[in-house]
């Protein structure tokens, strides 16, 4: 049996000269694991985190009514959140995120979606992976509109935002 005591750190160091002032504000979560007589201590400030890159998948969102009859492509780059500590000792896919499965969710959103705004569509992918996954606690999700039907515009337009299971 594992008894755990949590608890957080917050350490406020401030630093300022009159040539450079700066602030560095450092904040430590410190998990105290108390198993089978041993003291272990978890540094929580960092997770481990799952890359899952180039997603791609053809849909129709966006604001023009052409957008949403003719379609285009999209592409999705994630970032998760997880504690990969007992996948890394234990090589058991139920220990970690399976990247078929949010993969297969997020073209499923591309293909299915109608929404006018990218930052809706970005949302909504980011909503149900924080639902389907136990395991991630945080995701970053970038959505690459690759050609935008802007006038003499030959960029990309790329919305990033990041969601938390406590923002649900």
């Amino acid at each position: 049996m594992s008894r755990w005591a949590g608890f957080v750190f917050k350490i406020r160091f401030l630093a300022t000269s009159w040539l450079n002032p700066i602030d560095f504000i450092f904040v430590w979560a410190i998990r105290v694991n108390i198993q089978n007589s041993q003291l272990m201590i978890y540094n929580q400030g960092f997770m481990d985190c799952i890359h899952l890159t180039g997603i791609r998948g053809y849909g129709y969102v966006g604001y023009l009514p052409e957008e949403k009859v003719l379609g285009q492509w999209f592409e999705v780059d994630l970032k998760l959140w997880v504690d990969l500590a007992e996948a890394a000792k234990t090589d058991a896919i139920k220990d970690t995120v399976d990247y078929r499965s949010v993969i297969s969710l997020v073209q499923n959103l591309l293909k299915t979606s109608k929404f006018d705004l990218l930052e809706r569509l970005a949302g909504a992918i980011a909503d149900a992976i924080l639902e389907e996954s136990s395991l991630t606690t945080q995701v970053q999700v970038t959505l690459i509109k690759p050609a935008a039907p802007i006038p003499d515009f030959d960029g990309n337009i790329r919305i990033e935002l990041t969601r938390s299971k406590s923002n649900l």
